[in-house]
């Protein structure tokens, strides 16, 4: 566990379809309180594949800097 708090918000998304690929960039900045001042910020890249009944995650990666 944690020895301090962590809260992340998700602060824009972007999303593109392509037939059953979907890519989503998701913007994120996290804090160690629930309101407190952002501490690092960063991006999600995650790739989608739909295949009529559910979506499955076919990658994910992330990059972040520290404030």
């Amino acid at each position: 566990p944690r020895q301090e708090g962590f809260w992340e918000r998700e602060t824009d998304r972007v999303v593109k379809t392509s037939g059953n690929m979907i890519h989503v960039w998701s913007s994120y900045e996290a804090s160690k309180t629930e309101h407190g001042e952002p501490f690092i910020s960063g991006v999600n890249s995650i790739t989608l594949f739909y295949d009529g009944e559910r979506y499955w995650i076919m990658n994910w990666m992330f990059d972040a800097s520290v404030h």
